[in-house]
């Protein structure tokens, strides 16, 4: 694949996300922290979720970038680790539930909408970032994730798992708002 449908590809998911964050912004704060079970997770916990994991990815990518050397090289091939967790990731139709590990779990953490406003500002960043990616082989950067310091991937994989992983809690979200139309008729 081209690196540059790669990038626009994520970019236009990410757009798709910012939008959303807006959307969740104008709704009432009794819904962004409502939730169908105790165990479950509220519209707030899902995005803290998300700023969790900006939180490691953001300056890891940023770091990786500032110790590499711009490449023209457009062609980007997922790995075998990457193309895996992409998969594993990625929102599906029928939903496969994935326990969180537990510096990631926003559960019983008490938020406010200002939960909202650093992911509109975290996307903004990665989006930043993701043009800055353009400029660099994404096969030949490689960065660690966030459940182990042993393991990196191709930033190219990276950045489609952090994209990825987005659209999969902003189903989660979306999901919740479907739910509480089912359980509180007046809205």
């Amino acid at each position: 694949m081209k690196r540059q449908i790669l990038i626009n590809n994520l970019n236009h998911l990410l757009h798709k996300q910012l939008i959303q964050v807006t959307v969740l912004n104008e709704l009432d704060d009794d819904l962004l922290v409502w939730k169908s079970v105790s165990n479950s997770w509220s519209i707030l916990e899902c995005a803290e979720h998300l700023n969790l994991y900006f939180d490691f990815y953001i300056p890891e990518i940023e770091r990786c970038l500032a110790i590499s050397k711009e490449n023209s090289y457009s062609d980007f091939k997922s790995g075998i680790i990457g193309s895996y967790f992409i998969k594993l990731i990625k929102p599906s139709v029928r939903s496969n539930k994935m326990k969180t590990v537990a510096d990631m779990n926003p559960n019983g953490r008490v938020l406010n909408r200002t939960v909202l406003n650093k992911l509109q500002s975290n996307l903004l960043a990665f989006q930043t970032l993701l043009q800055k990616a353009q400029d660099y082989d994404l096969n030949r950067v490689k960065t660690h994730i966030s459940i182990s310091k042993f393991i990196k991937l191709k930033l190219g994989d990276t950045l489609s798992f952090v994209v990825h992983h987005n659209e999969r809690h902003f189903k989660q979200m979306n999901n919740i708002l479907e739910q509480y139309k089912i359980q509180s008729p007046i809205f």
